[in-house]
């Protein structure tokens, strides 16, 4: 046999052996994430459909999907996420509306305006793209290179956290992914040295004002919240008001402000995260201001 046929022949087999090893691997992955008790495995498997709808960044934490559930007698879907950019939660909404129907009520927490979520995050969504042509079209047009690399090879839409996130989420429920520390003392003590200055994302705002058209098309309620922050914290944040402002002028609806609502450090984990303890209480307010429906069944 010619010598570099042979040596073809080799690369073809070697290529080969890569390509159906990444296909293997990447099959694999799949059925263990898929698998996961985690808050988009279960949205992209049939395993979701909560009556409360809830998206944020981890700010969106705070809305306590246990002590929702209990004290609404709704079930709840909160797809919130640490850093979770606006246009990829008007995605992963839209998404759940249409497989599981309208739910009783869509709560987003208005921080997710701040240009400071992360657009880093987008690309380890190609792990779900499959499920999603909104999702998928979103990645072509935002991440081409992640996402093209992610058709090529099966396994690099695994590498990222939400898939880590996910393998974590295997066999135990993310519900109450919330803290349960109280705000330290050091923190309490340095309160007045940590400001905070939001920069609104131009794309965000396109974003929720696209969300708002479609929950009025399909009739479903929004209601758009700020989540508590630690009291003597609010003084700090330089333009509050000016981010409420702009997301309810982009949904065309108020902002339900709730930036005070808790107090005391015992019901915080940070400035800017509440506690189990505090969500709590978040909830019950929530509820006390008809922003959560409750059940009369």
């Amino acid at each position: 046999m010619n010598r570099f046929l042979q040596r073809g022949l080799w690369c073809l087999l070697f290529a080969g052996i890569v390509l159906g090893g990444d296909r293997i691997g990447g099959a694999a992955l799949s059925k263990l994430m898929e698998g996961a008790d985690f808050r988009y495995s279960r949205l992209y498997t049939e395993r979701a459909g909560g009556k409360i709808l809830i998206a944020g960044n981890s700010r969106g934490l705070s809305f306590f999907e246990p002590h929702i559930a209990e004290a609404t007698g709704y079930s709840t879907t909160n797809l919130s996420y640490n850093g979770l950019p606006l246009v990829v939660a008007s995605v992963l909404l839209q998404d759940h509306i249409d497989q599981y129907g309208n739910p009783e009520v869509l709560l987003l927490e208005v921080s997710m305006l701040d240009a400071r979520m992360s657009e880093s995050l987008l690309p380890a969504f190609t792990a779900y793209a499959r499920h999603s042509p909104r999702l998928t079209k979103l990645l072509r047009d935002r991440c081409p290179k992640d996402f093209y690399a992610s058709e090529l090879s099966h396994l690099y839409r695994y590498n990222s956290q939400v898939f880590q996130r996910a393998l974590h989420h295997r066999n135990r429920s993310d519900k109450d992914w919330l803290a349960t520390n109280p705000l330290s003392a050091e923190l309490q003590e340095s309160v007045a040295e940590w400001k905070l200055e939001f920069a609104i994302d131009p794309e965000a705002i396109e974003a929720l004002s696209e969300l708002s058209k479609y929950c009025r098309r399909k009739g479903v309620r929004l209601e758009l919240v700020t989540a508590p922050y630690y009291p003597p914290f609010v003084d700090n944040l330089a333009n509050l008001s000016e981010l409420q402002n702009a997301a309810g002028q982009a949904a065309g609806l108020p902002v339900r402000d709730f930036s005070l609502e808790v107090k005391g450090p015992e019901n915080f984990a940070d400035y800017q995260h509440l506690n189990q303890a505090g969500a709590r209480k978040f909830v019950e307010a929530l509820i006390a201001e008809n922003v959560l429906p409750v059940s009369t069944e």
